[in-house]
């Protein structure tokens, strides 16, 4: 990336004696430049590499995504594995122990900068490796700190190889598994490419976040809601300060060099350029909002559809955008009805509901529009006793037709409000369900059901359910750690078909009784049960990274057979889940007891350092006496 220059504005006439500035060289300096200049430290070494791996594929032309590996509780390292040119042994000692050397600063197609970033890692660990893939040599070299704190860069080996051109930046950080997650999650949302991560639930984590817009073209993205706005320059995401951001919450892009930011990479530099630049773009954002906002609701096929639409946006900074050219918008709006629209409405906090009279319609997801009939007012009561917050409207036909309401969005009191005998309901016809999303992440509790229709004359069919009330399930089972056992079960093998939510009200009566319903829970032990194997090897010691490197380089009966079944045998936490016994073979934990007893030295080993070739070695010259 081009940084912004200031130019000079001293001259020096005369004669006189003058002596340069200069940065000596010592672990303090190394202190600053690599860790304290470092505010959030985790997401600064995703952040560096992962900018460092993109500038690698740019500049070979590559347009696939690069790897990346998150640590987890048996892989503890976070690593970078790019596809791009590759580095000498020159050029990885000149890029790894020069500080402010950078080769991206003649062109904006490049992120990097400032030649910091390769040395990241060091905010974190005293030590990381890196592997040059080059001219089909493969050299793996260790960056660390010397006893007086100085970087230093090893050749440990070098071998040939076919694998691709490249470099992996590898970093042990055993302990942070959790944090490393969140950080790719903040790191990676504003990738305009997403690497390839080793981890589903950063998978789905992004996936839920990059859904979160309100709108998004690719420039700009606009949520609803509480945040900050973030200026995207290079996958990279500044904070722009709340003064220049007029209470937008989302992200705009910029182009590499439009704005100057501090040496860590974590805050704009408000410079003069960069301010003007900032308040240009905001200008332009505004007045291209409106008619993003127009075309929009022109998307939706009907007028009531796009009077919803209208109203959906009418929250936070678009909300604003709309009332500030109000005049260009009112064509979207309903008029209001001639007639007074009878509504119920209910709060989640208070057990009665409140009756109405409204000429405006109400919107809003906890809105329902039903046709009016008379006498359905204890009924309509009954049925929100049960709810959460919910609001009825009750429209006549000439209120419809005046409104122009699409038929599709008017319900039938008779199938959601049955008919009341002493107080408790009695269902007659269809009722409607609602259906689990696969991914709840981010959303409230209602927004993981969708509204759906089904056929309840069809008694045969297995259906699969949960009960809920005021959209929770019964059983204080969370949404997201039934999904979490959904996706267990899917990795065992079984089948899960959808899951429906069912009210509890509903569940008492006896059309739902003699239907073929079956809770989710007791589906899938019914189907883990049939697979569950009747017997496993557990393990619940501290040392699972290090037996795993020693299977086959000690000696002791049975080990490496016992291992094998331990690695490939199905998930045990699937089955624990579902309470469901299984024969525990704790013979690992015995091995493990007979190894630190056989060869004491080993219970000193840290777990994350047996990633790095000369302990592993060292490890295992001390197993065999050497």
């Amino acid at each position: 990336m081009i940084l912004n220059e200031v130019k000079k504005d001293v001259a020096v006439a005369g004669n006189f004696k003058t002596s340069s500035f200069k940065i000596a060289a010592s672990a303090k300096a190394f202190d600053i430049l690599s860790s304290n200049i470092y505010t959030h430290k985790v997401r600064a070494v995703i952040r560096e590499l992962s900018c460092n791996a993109h500038d690698a594929h740019i500049e070979a032309g590559n347009d696939q995504p690069f790897d990346v590996h998150l640590p987890t509780s048996l892989e503890p390292w976070f690593s970078v594995r790019d596809y791009g040119v590759g580095l000498s042994e020159q050029d990885v000692r000149e890029i790894f122990t020069t500080y402010f050397c950078s080769t991206k600063t003649g062109s904006n197609d490049y992120i990097g900068a400032l030649g910091l970033g390769s040395k990241s890692p060091f905010c974190l660990v005293d030590s990381f490796t890196v592997v040059s893939y080059f001219n089909n040599l493969k050299q793996t070299y260790s960056c660390y700190r010397d006893e007086d704190g100085e970087p230093q860069i090893a050749l440990l080996t070098s071998e040939s190889t076919s694998a691709p051109r490249g470099l992996e930046v590898i970093v042990n950080v055993d302990g942070r598994v959790s944090e490393f997650i969140e950080e790719a999650t903040n790191v990676y949302q504003y990738f305009q490419s997403v690497p390839n991560i080793n981890l589903n639930e950063c998978k789905y984590d992004l996936e839920a976040r990059r859904n979160s817009y309100i709108f998004d073209n690719g420039m700009v993205g606009i949520k609803s809601g509480w945040g900050s706005l973030k200026a995207v320059m290079g996958n990279v995401a500044y904070e722009i300060p709340s003064e220049m951001s007029h209470d937008i919450v989302g992200y705009v892009r910029f182009d590499l060099g439009d704005l100057s930011f501090d040496p860590g990479r974590e805050n704009l530099s408000l410079d003069t350029k960069t301010k003007e630049t900032l308040t240009a773009k905001m200008e332009e954002v505004r007045s291209q909002l409106k008619d993003y906002l127009i075309k929009e609701i022109d998307k939706e096929p009907t007028i009531y559809t796009k009077a919803v639409k209208l109203e959906s946006l009418r929250t936070g900074y678009t909300g604003r955008i709309i009332s500030a050219h109000l005049s260009d918008f009112l064509k979207y709006k309903l008029e209001t009805s001639t007639k007074e629209i009878l509504c119920f409405s209910k709060s989640s906090y208070r057990k009665s509901s409140e009756k109405s009279y409204t000429n405006f319609l109400p919107f809003g997801d906890e809105v329902e529009l039903f046709l009016y009939e008379p006498r359905y007012e204890r009924r309509i009561r009954q049925g929100l006793a049960e709810c959460g917050r919910r609001v009825v409207a009750l429209l006549t036909q000439e209120q419809i037709d005046e409104l122009k309401i699409d038929k599709e969005f008017i319900k039938d009191l008779n199938d959601e409000f049955p008919k009341v005998h002493n107080g408790r309901s009695c269902q007659t016809c269809k009722e409607k369900v609602f259906v689990l999303e696969d991914s709840v992440a981010g959303k409230t509790d209602r927004e993981c059901w969708i509204k759906n229709e089904i056929d309840l004359s069809d008694t045969n069919t297995e259906r699969l359910y949960v009960e809920i009330k005021n959209w929770k399930p019964v059983d204080n089972m969370g949404l997201g750690y039934l999904i979490h056992v959904l996706r267990l079960a899917r990795e065992e093998g079984i089948e899960t078909p959808e899951i429906y939510g069912v009210k509890s009200a509903y569940t008492r009566t006896k059309k739902f009784q003699n239907s073929n319903w079956i809770t989710a829970e007791d589906y899938l032990i019914r189907e883990a049960k049939k697979i569950a194997p009747s017997g496993v090897v557990c393990y619940s010691g501290r040392k699972e990274f290090l037996l795993s490197k020693l299977v086959g380089q000690v000696e002791i009966e049975g080990f490496e057979e016992k291992w094998k079944a331990y690695k490939q045998q199905p998930s045990v936490d699937f089955y624990k889940k579902l309470d469901i016994e299984l024969d525990m073979d704790n013979s690992l934990g015995i091995i493990e007891r007979e190894l630190m007893e056989k060869y004491p030295m080993l219970q000193f080993v840290e777990t994350w350092d047996l990633s790095k070739p000369d302990k592993l070695n060292t490890v295992l010259n001390y197993i065999k006496g050497v």
